[in-house]
């Protein structure tokens, strides 16, 4: 689900934020930020999108390639 938090402009773009106190968004643990970095996964959604990516332009150079003969 996303998440939409009311107000402010940097809640709704960043995953972590400080704001009256207190650490607020998707990656915040209590007194910090816990981001993961660019190599740590964060599940295995984004790799569906690549699988099905790849298989579409896969299909695409094959019926290119039986067109043409």
């Amino acid at each position: 689900s996303e998440n939409f938090p009311q107000n402010d402009w940097y809640k709704t773009w960043s995953t972590c934020y400080y704001d009256d106190g207190s650490y607020g968004g998707v990656h915040a643990d209590g007194d910090g930020c816990n981001v993961p970095a660019s190599g740590e996964s964060e599940g295995f959604l984004p790799s569906i999108g690549v699988v099905l990516t790849l298989t579409i332009l896969t299909g695409a150079v094959l019926v290119g390639t039986v067109r043409r003969l």
